[in-house]
């Protein structure tokens, strides 16, 4: 390979050209963009001073002297920023811009002499040369650059050609950073608004949980996003026909991830709080939500769930699927170092909330003997990936739960360990909750922990 670098440092323009692109590239306000190119342009090309005017959203005949660089950068300190203070700039009329604006055209002026103007008074009187040029927005002229020099013959019509692109050039350049400045101040607004639906969300979870005589519970909430679909809930019910105390357990997911998903389960939470006592059972629950969820036509959207009634009494579960996925019962035999059996509560299923009206949610009910540990979780937890893309799939749920005591605090830590280990840094797709229930126990309970994902 044969090269020849040109020389270029005997070329004094490239330098500052050089200073006034970084310069402009680092620019975070539309001001500075012009203040960079301003300066910059000085320099090169003997301009002394700069104007800057706009006729955007005015009267014909009137404009706005945004910016003034004619002695210096210490003219910029007081100048009002035309992006923010607007209102603060006053509307001018006539005058020398008055006039080259009304042409609306290119202009380049030599040997002027100009002295008590309408709109700039002695501003520029020494000044004896000018290019205006026409700031295009969608094909229409809003803006103008004016470029001065006090010698009568600085400029000719090569630099106006220049000046007519680069200064286009750089009003995109404005028009960029405003853009950005504009999206960048509503994506802020937009991660506030989310801030507050996560936490409102996070409000809604029981917390501390309820103490169930004779059990144990424990939980853990980690969402993909900042606000998740996932949502679980443990209130105390009758059942139409005793009058015994129950508990009511229900773990849902809400298709989609982020605020929609979030607004959706807090819809779903609402509605189990007002369930009203007594209940018919479990299915009734699910076919109440269903109902209200095909009445409101959610666009898109359904919602998987679980609900049980858990009588501590009998040690039995009545419980109810719509298209979530099974909860895994652990047997209760209290050794660690046991091959404890664990099962899938799989006997009834039917359609997802939200899809289809009238359906109803068939029963079944489960027998429990003490130290069983029930374990309700969201498919976030059973298909998060691991670097090499395999699932985290039931097998390892079940898998953790045979390793631990069975406890709610043991499971949850169990179950959440092996599945950081398991994704080894990447990233959840999916919101991932748990709702463990161990019957038998004495009366307690465990707090459930919040994960950040």
């Amino acid at each position: 390979m044969q090269t020849h670098y040109v020389e270029l440092s005997a070329r004094q323009r490239i330098p500052i050209l050089v200073e006034m692109m970084r310069g402009v590239s680092q620019a975070k306000d539309p001001s500075d963009v012009q203040a960079s190119f301003g300066r910059g342009m000085r320099r090169m090309n003997g301009i002394d001073g700069y104007l800057a005017a706009s006729v955007r959203g005015l009267e014909p005949g009137t404009y706005k002297v945004t910016r003034r660089l004619l002695m210096g950068v210490d003219d910029e300190r007081e100048a009002p920023n035309p992006w923010r203070d607007w209102n603060q700039i006053p509307i001018s009329r006539g005058g020398l811009l008055g006039e080259i604006i009304d042409r609306g055209e290119p202009a380049l002026l030599r040997s002027m002499e100009i002295a008590g103007d309408p709109a700039l008074g002695d501003d520029i009187t020494d000044f004896r040369s000018l290019i205006a040029i026409p700031l295009y927005d969608g094909g229409d002229i809003l803006n103008w650059g004016f470029f001065l020099a006090k010698r009568p013959d600085a400029f000719d019509a090569k630099l106006v050609e220049e000046l007519l692109v680069t200064t286009n050039l750089v009003g995109g350049t404005v028009k960029n950073v405003l853009t950005n400045r504009k999206l960048l101040e509503a994506d802020a607004a937009k991660t506030a608004e989310i801030n507050r639906i996560a936490e409102i969300q996070r409000r809604l979870l029981p917390n501390p949980l309820p103490s169930i005589p004779g059990a144990a519970l424990g939980a853990s909430y980690g969402t993909f996003d900042t606000a998740g679909g996932d949502l679980y809930a443990v209130r105390p019910v009758q059942v139409r026909g005793s009058n015994e105390t129950k508990w009511l357990l229900v773990i849902a997911d809400a298709s989609g991830h982020g605020p929609s998903a979030a607004v959706v389960s807090a819809m779903v939470d609402a509605i189990i709080a007002t369930v009203p006592n007594p209940i018919a059972g479990p299915g009734a629950v699910l076919q109440t939500l269903n109902d209200y969820l095909v009445m409101k036509s959610v666009e898109h959207g359904f919602v998987t769930a679980f609900a049980g009634v858990y009588d501590p009494k009998a040690l039995t579960l009545c419980w109810a699927r719509a298209g979530h996925n099974p909860p895994i019962l652990r047997s209760g035999r209290d050794d660690r170092h046991a091959d404890h059996s664990v099962r899938l509560l799989d006997d009834v299923g039917d359609l997802p909330l939200g899809i289809m009206p009238g359906i109803v949610y068939e029963e079944a009910t489960t027998q429990l003997v003490e130290h069983e540990t029930l374990v309700l979780y969201t498919d976030g937890i059973t298909e998060a990936l691991n670097p090499d893309g395999e699932q985290f799939e039931v097998h390892r749920i079940e898998d953790s739960l045979r390793t631990c005591s069975g406890a709610p605090a043991c499971a949850v830590n169990s179950i959440t360990g092996a599945l950081l280990a398991f994704e080894a840094g990447v990233r959840p797709g999916d919101d991932q909750t748990l709702l463990v229930l161990q019957v038998g126990e004495p009366f307690t309970h465990t707090d459930q922990g919040q994960r950040e994902l």
